[in-house]
């Protein structure tokens, strides 16, 4: 059964922005999202910060879910997701970037473009149409309308490709142009750079060891902390110098209880910034493997 929320959802992009599709799109105004406006981060945000550096040619809207991120440069206008503000970019923006689907509701223009980069580069687990018999109608319908929409996928190697061409419920043009998110890993000063920041930000010593806790998202939103003990890590971490940074999946909802040995980051939206910032990752089976 619908719930109420998704019904509203639907009415609210659907019906509510028809309003903003009577006005011209703007040739040069783009518009990014992050796992729904959860942060700055991924693979558009280094697609932005190019862009950026074309000298103000293009307008570039950036979709933030419930706050504003300081972290997000002056040249990108923040948008906040729900609003009319956002029916109104989503309807007069040229081009859209995003690594998730599209709501439901939100329906492309004509002359509009949709690039889909998605957010996992590699990965483990069967996604999309390989787990069809594991994901709900609502949601299957959904990919299926998003994919309609998409212009072109982006990917970096064959095997994405083909995930993308055989999964995806999608048909059109895929561009094996390479992964922007993981071109900071080549960078050595901008590494060095990116973990300095990351030490200060959450007040770690340089003689201690940073251990990454990152599992993937689970269907029954258990996650993967069930296995791990924090009581005896926070014992063991307190005699070894050790950090334990945990990073849930953006759709978790697993409460992470604090201590001086470990430190909840999963609001911190990069997690190209804290690879390259640990010493250790931890994970199941997240596609961040890959980047470690």
């Amino acid at each position: 059964m619908i719930s109420l929320k998704k019904i509203f959802i639907y009415i609210w992009y659907r019906f509510v922005g028809i309003v903003f599709r009577i006005l011209p799109i703007k040739n040069n105004r783009i518009l990014f999202s992050n796992f729904f406006g959860k942060g700055y981060g991924e693979t558009p945000k280094y697609i932005a910060e190019e862009l950026i550096l074309e000298e103000k040619k293009y307008e570039i809207i950036w979709l933030v879910k419930d706050k504003f991120y300081d972290n997000i440069p002056n040249e990108i206008k923040q948008v906040k997701r729900g609003t009319l503000q956002e029916l109104y970019y989503i309807s007069t923006s040229k081009i859209w970037i995003d690594n998730c689907r599209k709501h439901y509701g939100i329906k492309k223009r004509k002359k509009q473009f949709y690039i889909q980069t998605w957010h996992s580069s590699l990965r483990l687990k069967k996604i999309e149409k390989d787990a069809e018999s594991f994901l709900s109608k609502d949601y299957i319908k959904s990919a299926k309308s998003d994919s309609k929409m998409i212009d072109v996928i982006t990917c970096g190697c064959e095997f994405s490709y083909n995930t993308y061409k055989n999964s995806f419920w999608y048909d059109g043009k895929i561009l094996m142009t390479g992964t922007p998110k993981f071109d900071v890993y080549f960078d050595s000063k901008q590494k060095e750079k990116i973990k300095d920041s990351i030490m200060k930000k959450y007040n770690i010593k340089n003689k201690e060891k940073v251990i990454l806790y990152a599992p993937t998202f689970r269907k029954n939103d258990s996650s993967f902390c069930g296995t791990i003990n924090f009581d005896n890590f926070n014992k063991v971490a307190s005699r070894n110098n050790m950090i334990l940074l945990v990073r849930l999946h953006p759709n978790s909802k697993t409460k992470i209880v604090e201590s001086e040995n470990i430190i909840n980051v999963t609001d911190y939206p990069n997690i190209q910034d804290l690879i390259i910032s640990c010493d250790t990752l931890i994970t199941d089976y997240s596609g961040c493997c890959f980047d470690a």
